[in-house]
């Protein structure tokens, strides 16, 4: 990505989250890609969290997956809840009854798991 493409890629977007451990590595990589980031909040901003399990807010894969594909990616891709819902979305539930676990390469410390159903 080139130094223009990396300096428009959150152009006119303005960001803000709350303190957590990832914060100043967030807010430097917005500011390095052309967006802003407030401690204040406003309706305006785009509120970014971590944390999959709040409510609402964008979660920071935005940001993340955005700068490795180098597009602005769909912020309604990443709002909370359905964010987190859609890694669980591919969970199948079987009975029970009817699922036999089978443990292969054991000896090579490599564990495999086979369904029959």
């Amino acid at each position: 990505m080139d130094k223009t493409t990396k300096a428009l890629l959150f152009d006119k977007l303005s960001f803000s989250m709350r303190p957590c451990a990832l914060r100043a590595e967030i807010r430097t990589l917005l500011i390095e890609h052309g967006g802003t980031f407030s401690r204040e909040i406003n309706d305006n901003m785009i509120r970014l969290t971590e944390n999959k399990s709040f409510k609402q807010g964008v979660h920071i894969d935005f940001i993340y997956d955005s700068i490795k594909q180098g597009v602005l990616l769909k912020l309604a891709d990443y709002t909370l809840p359905q964010y987190a819902l859609k890694e669980t979305s591919n969970i199948i539930t079987v009975d029970a009854a009817k699922v036999v676990l089978h443990v292969v390469n054991m000896s090579q410390k490599k564990m495999m798991l086979l369904f029959n159903m």
